[in-house]
């Protein structure tokens, strides 16, 4: 098996800790709003989203201070911090993150060290 190039080994590095901060953050059942409008557990995310500021209160916070606050929050997502949690939220341990991340690297590396791009 080849050894990862050092861009490799940096590129491994960094989805790593995408993925480790991704993993941390979501519940189980998130599924993203990309793939539809409810999560795995049959939960409509508009049904859970919480208004914690209107966008005209929250346009005018960025305007005056630049910070941008979102006025909603969504309690499948830690790093909302939403006061309130979905009924059927589960966040993964840190076992259950490294554990995933471990077996999503594997696989990632190995897509890096047999693909076209750095191998042509």
């Amino acid at each position: 098996m080849n050894e990862l190039t050092l861009e490799q080994q940096e590129i491994a590095r960094k989805e790593e800790a995408f993925i480790r901060q991704k993993l941390s953050n979501q519940c189980v059942h998130w599924t993203g709003f990309a793939r539809g409008t409810t999560c795995k557990a049959g939960i409509a995310y508009a049904d859970v989203k919480l208004q914690v500021m209107n966008l005209a209160k929250a346009s005018i916070q960025y305007a005056l201070t630049g910070e941008v606050q979102k006025p909603v929050c969504y309690p499948c997502l830690k790093s909302d911090n939403c006061t309130e949690r979905c009924a059927q939220a589960t966040f993964r341990s840190e076992t259950e993150v490294e554990q995933e991340v471990q077996e999503y690297m594997q696989q990632f590396e190995e897509e890096l060290r047999t693909s076209r791009f750095w191998n042509d």
